[in-house]
């Protein structure tokens, strides 16, 4: 018997499929929403077998600020930088915000090699307690976005929670930035397309907020009072259905 030919593979590194996807943008299909890309709401539409163990970008934030600089190949100058925004005063972290979009201003070589450190930092500081935090937390994630550009497409579908979160931000000033750099990077012809390639990220995102968080899960009781943890706990879980609002008005092509 002749020996099987194995088809040649492809040499060079292979961009993922998703992330290629994310970077060109692409529908996916006809965009209908199955019931295994409802997170946690499935159970409301099909019989729950087990426990609800979601897989939401906020399950990679265990790590603190300071662990995730040394882990990754920064300047020292970052790394000190980014230590600060582990800090529970929200001056320091403001400053420290402001220190990092200067230092990006200042190197933007530099902005490609942090977007993994930024994916891990951007969910928590997207919903801090702190008005000033989450403003500045915008302001440095809409110049990542400009700079990026496409190279943003593999962390896409961790960061695109926390992102639309801050579209219904109390603060205007938040919200208003949070969706400027949206459309900025997603022109209107694209936006539907996005959303409909990250929508299982998006429903497991708002679903571990609505239906697991609780407001000492959601802050660090150390850092904050009790007030603090159950005004941003209501208003992340307002901001989530918001979200989940948005989500299925954009999905069905309706208008505000």
């Amino acid at each position: 018997m002749g020996k099987t030919t194995k088809p040649a593979r492809p040499k060079g590194k292979a961009q993922p499929a998703s992330s290629s996807r994310a970077a060109d943008l692409a529908g996916a299909g006809n965009g209908a929403v199955d019931l295994q890309n409802l997170g946690g709401f499935a159970r409301f539409v099909t019989p729950a077998h087990g426990s609800f163990a979601p897989t939401s970008p906020m399950a990679k934030s265990g790590s603190s600020e300071g662990e995730i600089a040394t882990s990754h190949d920064l300047s020292p100058e970052l790394v000190v930088v980014i230590k600060k925004l582990s800090k529970r005063d929200s001056i320091t972290k403001v400053r420290a915000l402001e220190e990092f979009e200067s230092y990006l201003k200042n190197n933007e070589s530099s902005v490609i090699s942090i977007l993994d450190v930024w994916d891990r930092l951007f969910g928590k500081l997207a919903i801090d307690v702190d008005r000033r935090v989450r403003l500045a937390t915008q302001s440095v994630h809409q110049f990542i976005v400009s700079v990026a550009k496409r190279k943003i497409a593999p962390h896409l579908k961790s960061m695109i929670g926390p992102w639309l979160i801050c579209f219904f931000d109390p603060s205007k000033d938040v919200a208003r930035i949070a969706t400027t750099s949206f459309s900025s990077a997603f022109p209107l012809d694209k936006k539907k397309e996005v959303l409909v390639f990250c929508q299982k990220s998006i429903i497991e995102y708002t679903s571990e907020m609505i239906l697991e968080k609780t407001p000492d899960t959601l802050s660090d009781p150390r850092d904050v009072t009790k007030e603090e943890m159950d005004a941003k706990f209501a208003r992340v879980i307002i901001e989530s259905f918001h979200v989940l609002a948005y989500l299925i008005s954009e999905y069905l092509g309706l208008d505000d």
